[in-house]
């Protein structure tokens, strides 16, 4: 058969039969790997879901040497447990409030004079401390 006539030809292309039966289709994967996976599953999810903790956390904008507007009071938030009490120390202020339902806070600073650095200490189950002016 030439190059051509092979190409064009409407013969079926025939793939080779498979002489070893897969293992899908032996039953193996069901009977043996499939079990083992959903045990592997179940303990690595139980594992994630008993340390389920938020630590109270701030966006990356949050951190030392960052800089404060002055004579404005200037929103800080984050994230913690829901109605985890967060309070918030900085220059003679303490602010206090208390994380919503999905674990959302916010408090708005008293507006700081030029200055610094002022010490800044963000506090719940655990502390965050920064250095901002």
């Amino acid at each position: 058969m030439l190059c051509h006539e092979f190409v064009f030809s409407r013969e079926p292309l025939s793939l080779p039969k498979r002489t070893t039966p897969s293992l899908l289709t032996t039953g193996f994967f069901k009977k043996m790997l499939a079990p083992s996976i959903r045990i592997l599953l179940c303990a690595i999810s139980s594992i994630a879901l008993s340390n389920i903790h938020a630590d109270v956390s701030t966006p990356s904008i949050f951190g030392d040497h960052m800089v404060l507007q002055r004579n404005h009071a200037n929103p800080v938030w984050g994230w913690a447990d829901p109605d985890e009490k967060v309070v918030i120390t900085i220059a003679g202020q303490s602010h206090a409030t208390k994380a919503d339902s999905n674990g959302d806070w916010k408090i708005a600073l008293e507006p700081l004079p030029a200055g610094g650095p002022h010490s800044m200490v963000i506090k719940g189950e655990n502390s965050l401390p920064m250095q901002i002016y």
